[in-house]
């Protein structure tokens, strides 16, 4: 598959950003950053289509940025990783904006490359329909000719 989506990783574990890049490199075209710090600047300044955030680190929680990154790209999937095994905050991540998320384990690279696959088909239906709701609106602006009844039923 050749990388056509953009990502964001943030992640400060140099071991997993090598793990999740060898699993990934061919399907997103990676960006990654260490702190909550430099993915607010990334996120400020660029457009992602998938991004990784990792929960702790050492300047804050990634799971922080999940609001404004919906705000600035509400079509972006954010999934996020995590070491904690019972993260009762999981669920208010989920609340504001996370599509998912996944425990760090041994199995992650496989266990990612599936919910990356599903958010890849997930991102092209969005953008399937986007598109087709451009047409639509562009279809519609053009005023039907006519004052029959049928005319009438088709403007409403």
């Amino acid at each position: 598959m050749q990388a056509q989506y953009e990502a964001l990783l943030l992640e400060d574990d140099e071991i997993f950003i090598e793990k999740i890049q060898r699993a990934l490199w061919n399907s997103l075209k990676f960006s990654v950053v260490r702190t909550v710090r430099e993915a607010r600047e990334r996120v400020r300044s660029g457009r992602f289509d998938i991004i990784l955030l990792d929960k702790r680190l050492p300047d804050g929680l990634g799971t922080s940025l999940i609001p404004e990154i919906k705000m600035l790209m509400p079509h972006a999937v954010i999934l996020v990783l995590t070491a904690d095994k019972l993260d009762e905050t999981l669920v208010d991540d989920l609340a504001a904006g996370a599509s998912d998320y996944l425990h760090k384990t041994e199995t992650i690279s496989s266990d990612l490359m599936g919910r990356i696959m599903v958010a890849l088909g997930r991102l092209k239906l969005e953008k399937r329909c986007q598109k087709a709701e451009t047409v639509a609106s562009q279809l519609l602006q053009f005023n039907i000719a006519g004052h029959s009844n049928a005319i009438q039923e088709l403007r409403t």
